[in-house]
């Protein structure tokens, strides 16, 4: 037996499923994902934060507008998240391929939880300021930008391949649940104790998913792995180059741009769109939670089709989709006002979760173990532009109105769309993607249920293993 290689490798399973004693990754059901016990307390992790980010969000909009009252201010404090994601990101994938990504989410899950608490007591005090928020939103970004890489990277070490879908879909329905009662559960506590209350509340949940995080299980690095180590920024130019020059990957990446740049921008708008063109601000966490609650409908439906063949061309239709509601958002609620409004925040809700939770499942399936940090680390920058998209659409919305910048959002959402269609038939309607091992990556064990949680944090051969030579395929 080779140095490092042991009887999960062999099979082909994570080390968690055979420590714990979880049945074999191919089978089938909604909630098949919780056999695996490092999957269920990633999950217990992702219930709190998750909450706690929808509750961050919804806190600081509101902060912001109570600041500000401006489109183009608000717009420039999501600047301040966006920036970091922007900059670090790639640093972040690279890093979390190098390192115990456990033990980095468990750092990264503690930094958030300490902004939490400290601008609680900035707003207590009365010390919080628009510069203020502006430097908080910095060092948030920075932390999400280490976080989410080490966090995505680790749920497919925990889970087998064949139910990664399931897994994915099941940590999409902890997003989409704290959607529903995360916005819920800030508006009541702002209305209770003010922004205060919401963020120590933030804080509470921040601890308990840096608690639940603990007991996961260590995954060690392997010799080899350790050996195959550059300079951190050549390890980043080696993930872009495998990425680009990996056509199927390059591809969905392309699609993730679709939400972030066209997509989650409007919710930056939505404060202001509630108090100004509905009459209302409270109705800014009720759209949220409507949005939630046809997200969590999406997320279960993914979590039933695991073994859908067409990803591609359902993403596609569920893209059609945002861009649909985003219309409806613009057009309806003119019509209509709230409930027009509401009806749409539904669809886009289902529509966004679903396209997003397809993408990093065809990426996660398709991508090399040993780059699978990098490769999601490149995925989120894309979706730093969320963020950074917030405040060019604020500054034409103080010109021309939220619902007009919806119109256009859409209809660009769907004029994107139909160009890929046209241009990428046979991804877009072909079977999904086959994995792509680069051409310096190790031979894949039992590549049908997905890499060897012994090649741990960066992946890699065990020592002794023969080098594989190129197998992209796509």
């Amino acid at each position: 037996m080779p140095l490092d290689e042991s009887p999960a490798m062999r099979s082909g399973e994570p080390a968690s499923a055979m420590a714990h004693g979880s049945a074999p990754g191919g089978e089938r059901g909604t909630f098949v994902a919780f056999g695996l016990a490092d999957f269920r307390f990633l999950f217990a992790s992702g219930v709190a934060s998750g909450f706690g980010m929808q509750m961050m969000m919804i806190s600081r909009g509101v902060l912001a507008w109570d600041l500000t009252a401006s489109f183009a201010i608000t717009g420039v404090l999501s600047l301040s998240f966006g920036i970091p994601m922007l900059l670090l990101a790639l640093v972040g994938g690279a890093v979390a391929d190098r390192v115990d990504r456990r033990l980095l989410s468990l750092a990264t899950q503690f930094g958030n939880t300490a902004i939490a608490l400290l601008t609680a007591v900035l707003i207590t005090t009365g010390l919080i300021t628009v510069p203020l928020l502006f430097a908080i939103g910095l060092v948030q970004g920075a932390m999400f930008a280490f976080m989410m890489p080490s966090r995505q990277a680790l749920l497919a070490d925990v889970v087998p391949r064949s139910q990664l879908m399931n897994a994915i879909a099941l940590n999409t329905a902890v997003m989409a649940a704290s959607t529903i009662a995360g916005p819920a559960l800030a508006g009541a506590l702002i209305a209770l104790g003010g922004t205060a209350l919401a963020f120590y509340a933030q804080a509470v949940l921040g601890a308990a998913g840096f608690l639940t995080l603990i007991p996961i299980s260590r995954r060690p690095i392997t010799a080899a792995a350790i050996a195959a180590r550059r300079n951190v920024f050549r390890e980043i130019s080696g993930g872009l180059r495998y990425l680009v020059g990996t056509r199927p990957l390059l591809i969905m990446l392309i699609m993730a741009l679709v939400p972030a740049i066209f997509g989650m921008p409007y919710q930056v708008l939505l404060p202001g769109f509630a108090t100004e063109n509905l009459g209302n601000q409270s109705l800014f966490a009720t759209m949220l939670t409507v949005s939630g609650v046809g997200s969590l409908m999406g997320s279960f439906l993914l979590a039933t089709l695991t073994q859908v063949r067409r990803k591609a061309a359902l993403q596609l239709a569920f893209g059609v989709g945002v861009g649909a509601g985003l219309l409806s958002l613009g057009v309806g609620s003119r019509m209509a006002g709230a409930p027009a409004a509401l009806a749409a925040s539904f669809v886009i809700g289902f529509s966004m979760m679903t396209y997003q939770t397809l993408n990093n499942t065809m990426l996660m399936s398709a991508a090399d173990p040993r780059y699978m940090g990098r490769v999601m680390s490149i995925v989120m920058l894309s979706f730093s532009a969320g963020p950074l998209m917030g405040w060019p659409m604020g500054v034409i919305a103080d010109r021309v109105g939220a619902d007009s910048v919806f119109i256009g959002l859409g209809f660009a959402v769907i004029g994107f769309l139909a160009l890929m269609a046209i241009t990428q038939p046979s991804h877009m309607f072909g079977g999904a993607p086959e994995r792509s091992v680069a051409a310096d990556s190790p031979p894949l064990v039992a590549e049908d249920d997905g890499p060897p949680a012994a090649a741990g944090s960066a992946g890699g051969r065990a020592v002794g293993e023969p080098e594989a030579a190129s197998t992209s395929r796509g």
